[in-house]
């Protein structure tokens, strides 16, 4: 038999659990005020800030002339210049604020879009807010501007290329017809006067400053978040411990044992000697004309007088047993450790021992407190 056991994984059942992550909550709620009250403190010493938010309309909201999908396809176009480089520029410059926070959101309404600002105040939210509004206002007139140029420039050269065409054919032939030519000039100048380029303006619908309260940071919040988030860590983290831990002898460690070995176990006052029922028990496999062997620190006294003494074997836990008793030869083996004893794996190790050898094992932790049961 080998000194060392290969490590066995330990099932756990709820009653373990919940017996370890109870252990561990006092540690985790401490951690959790330090947590909570950390925070806070942190946070007081941030600046507040104020957000306003407000609702664009690109274009006037009950103008029928509005194509709902010139507006679908311009909602993302403006909701991306909102925040680009060149309207944050334009709010530097009108409101002095050298790094403006502004976001955007787009609506389940067609042709309107959230505006996000925030400031040290509520008022240079404001002005930020109009700012951008501002911004794409004049941006909205450029592109406008840019589109009816560019339509004007392709008309143009539609329409200079027939012109070219029918003095061409008038230079070869004076009485060539030419009306297709005149009419494709007509076409095309109609087409321009049709395209119904808009200029579209982004106009407030509304506005809300959150009833005038900071939106960061928010002391009270975060700091329950943050003191329930540490409760959960500590506390799962210490109870994963508690669970995994073998060098000290309680009872979480004692139910653990008994749970992966599938042996009895009793947690009682027993001096120097065996616990009560380990005791009992140890009797009942003597009377049945077996021997017994007792691991651990264990003083019997006269407690088994009845019985022969050579029938009963007192050993300690690394002593290897196994070559002076035949394993087929006992009807128990009893483990007894103190309560507390930073020694536990030496004894788990012990029992391994046992019930790897068919031996019924009974592991004995002895309180000093009497009313242990």
């Amino acid at each position: 038999m080998s000194d060392r056991n290969p490590p066995v994984p330990a099932p756990l059942n709820l009653g373990l659990i919940f017996t370890a992550f109870r252990r561990a909550l006092p540690a985790a709620l401490l951690a959790a005020l330090l947590t909570g009250g950390i925070t806070a403190a942190a946070l007081t010493q941030v600046p507040e800030e104020y957000e306003v938010s407000t609702q664009l309309s690109l274009g006037h909201p009950g103008d029928i002339e509005s194509d709902p999908e010139i507006l679908a396809n311009l909602v993302p176009l403006f909701s991306q210049m909102i925040s680009d480089n060149q309207t944050r520029e334009a709010v530097q410059e009108t409101t002095g604020v050298a790094e403006p926070k502004l976001s955007s959101a787009e609506t389940s309404v067609a042709g309107v879009v959230t505006l996000n600002t925030r400031g040290e105040s509520e008022t240079q939210a404001k002005a930020i807010a109009d700012a951008v509004v501002a911004s794409l206002q004049t941006r909205g007139t450029q592109i406008y501007n840019d589109s009816i140029a560019a339509l004007e420039t392709e008309t143009n050269r539609q329409t200079e290329a027939l012109r070219e065409q029918i003095n061409q054919r008038r230079a070869a032939d004076p009485e060539a017809d030419v009306s297709e030519l005149e009419t494709a000039i007509l076409i095309a100048l109609e087409e321009s006067r049709a395209a119904g380029i808009q200029n579209i303006q982004p106009m407030v619908l509304s506005q809300s400053d959150n009833a005038g309260q900071a939106v960061w940071p928010l002391p009270l919040a975060t700091s329950l978040v943050a003191a329930l988030l540490a409760l959960l860590l500590v506390d799962f983290a210490l109870g994963i411990w508690f669970l995994r831990r073998r060098s000290r002898a309680d009872s979480l460690w004692l139910r653990s044992l008994g749970q992966r070995l599938g042996a009895d176990t009793e947690l009682a006052h027993g001096g120097n000697g065996l616990t009560p029922k380990a005791e009992a028990r140890a009797a009942a496999a003597l009377s049945r004309g077996k021997e017994v062997l007792i691991l651990g620190d264990v003083e019997l006294g006269d407690a088994f007088h009845a019985y022969e003494e050579d029938r009963i074997h007192t050993v300690s836990w690394r002593d290897r047993w196994w070559r002076e008793v035949s394993p087929a030869a006992l009807g128990l083996g009893i483990v007894v450790i103190e309560q507390g004893d930073k020694q536990a794996r030496h004894a788990s190790i012990a029992a391994d021992r046992l019930t790897e050898s068919g031996v019924p094992t009974y592991v004995a932790l002895r309180s000093k407190k009497r009313n242990e049961k």
